[in-house]
């Protein structure tokens, strides 16, 4: 455990004086808002967890210098591009809903942006795909985001912040992040391993596996990935590294939108509707973690589940890693070999076609 957590799950450099908020104020369905002004974003190329602490820095106060000249800031234009950071960064900043007066809504689960003018969402970021947040320009008050999705990439989102209240979002994200973590150890303690392709989690309660739990009472829950908490820090200009809460190695698995058999993010029981024979099968996206993808097959009357990404971000079965979702797909429908699971194996045969359902 990073020397930034206590054991019991807290933050060792919360503000002296505590956090700002009561912990239920934070809770989903609740949330704390603030008035902000978006002001666009820049596309990350490479992991967050890879660089250091002041590369981290670096790149997203580089974020926002590109991105508030684009927006004709002049503090910012002025300012000289780092040259060294090319690599990592993107030249062109998307400034889709750029200049939007936004409330910024933070709770345990979600970060999102609500446009003032209708009431619309215009950003989303779920709190287990953010891996760093800053305050960004010196200069001026901002927030950046760097955030995940499976279909766009990484990129890092900046905030203009009202009445200088950047420390007070950065503290709330804080705490989010802090209770998020002691929600986590509450439903266990785990010591966790990879066994061949089974993500094998052992906390007191029956272990958890890359195959989803196929108790029926709980049809609409896959298996959610352990949260190792790794770097967080709290300083003087206000950044947050948030490796606990992000799986930055599923965006390997591919984009496979265009293929076939993929219908998005559907319920394990939706899936099983559409499993008539043995040999069907389909890969779905899972709501319990960006980016992980499920195999659902069926193989003598019975549907299984088998979890694709393992928690290094490799798609992979129990015998074998691929380069992507659908090579793995690829792979077994053309061979016509098995994939071995705990409970027996399945066969890929004939893909359910989303545009058939």
């Amino acid at each position: 455990m990073s020397n930034q957590w206590n054991d019991d799950g807290s933050f060792r450099n919360k503000p002296i004086g505590g956090w700002l908020h009561q912990d239920h104020q934070l809770l989903p369905g609740n949330g704390v808002s603030y008035p902000v002004r978006y002001m666009g974003c820049l596309e990350i190329t490479q992991s967050m967890r890879s660089m250091s602490f002041e590369t981290r820095k670096a790149v997203t106060k580089q974020c926002t210098i590109i991105v508030t000249s684009a927006a004709g800031m002049r503090s910012s234009s002025t300012k000289k591009i780092d040259k060294s950071l090319t690599d990592i960064i993107k030249d062109t900043p998307d400034m889709t809903n750029a200049g939007s007066n936004c409330q910024v809504i933070i709770d345990t689960e979600t970060i999102q942006l609500i446009s003032l003018d209708n009431q619309r969402s215009i950003g989303l970021y779920p709190l287990n795909s953010v891996s760093f947040t800053s305050s960004g320009d010196n200069d001026l008050d901002f927030v950046t985001i760097v955030s995940k999705d499976v279909i766009r990439g990484r990129f890092c989102h900046i905030l203009e912040c009202g009445n200088k209240s950047s420390h007070d979002i950065l503290n709330t994200l804080g705490q989010a992040f802090e209770l998020r973590y002691k929600q986590f150890l509450g439903l266990a303690m785990i010591d966790s391993r990879a066994v061949g392709n089974c993500y094998v989690a052992e906390p007191s309660a029956p272990p958890l596996t890359n195959e989803v739990d196929e108790d029926k009472g709980n049809d609409n829950n896959d298996h959610k990935p352990t949260e190792t908490p790794t770097e967080v820090v709290h300083n003087s200009t206000d950044d947050f590294g948030m490796e606990p809460f992000t799986l930055e190695g599923c965006i390997g698995a591919g984009d496979p939108t265009n293929e076939e058999w993929f219908h998005g993010n559907i319920s394990r029981s939706q899936a099983e509707e559409l499993l008539k024979e043995d040999g069907d099968f389909l890969v779905r996206l899972t709501s319990n973690c960006i980016g992980q993808y499920v195999l659902s097959g069926k193989h003598n009357h019975t549907v299984r589940h088998l979890l694709l990404v393992d928690p290094n971000g490799i798609v992979r079965t129990k015998t074998q890693a691929f380069n992507s979702i659908s090579h793995l797909i690829r792979h077994y429908v053309t061979s016509g070999n098995p994939i071995h699971t705990k409970d027996g194996l399945f066969v890929l045969k004939r893909p359910v076609a989303l545009a058939n359902c």
